[in-house]
C-alpha cells in the first residue's frame, strides 16, 4: 500500500499478445474490462501495466487474477 496516497498499487505485465502475422496486440485492455466488469468504481488504470485501486480487497482480487 502507497501511505501516502492510501491507494494500493499494482503493476503487471500485459496479458495480450504481441502483434505476430496481423494479431492485435491489446495491452492491458483485457485488465481494463475486467476492473470495468468486476471492480466498478475505486480503481484507475495509471498506464504501462500500473492499476491503483482504493481498497485492499479490489487490489488483492486483481493480483489474484493477473499476476
Amino acid at each position: 500500500m502507497n501511505s501516502q496516497q492510501d491507494r494500493y498499487i499494482a503493476s503487471v505485465s500485459s496479458p495480450g499478445q504481441q502483434e505476430i502475422m496481423g494479431l492485435t496486440y491489446p495491452g492491458w485492455s483485457p485488465c481494463i474490462r475486467w476492473c470495468e466488469q468486476t471492480v466498478k468504481a475505486g480503481w484507475r488504470y495509471q498506464g504501462e501495466g500500473v492499476f491503483e485501486f482504493n481498497r485492499e480487497q479490489d487490489y488483492l482480487m486483481f493480483v489474484l487474477r493477473w499476476l
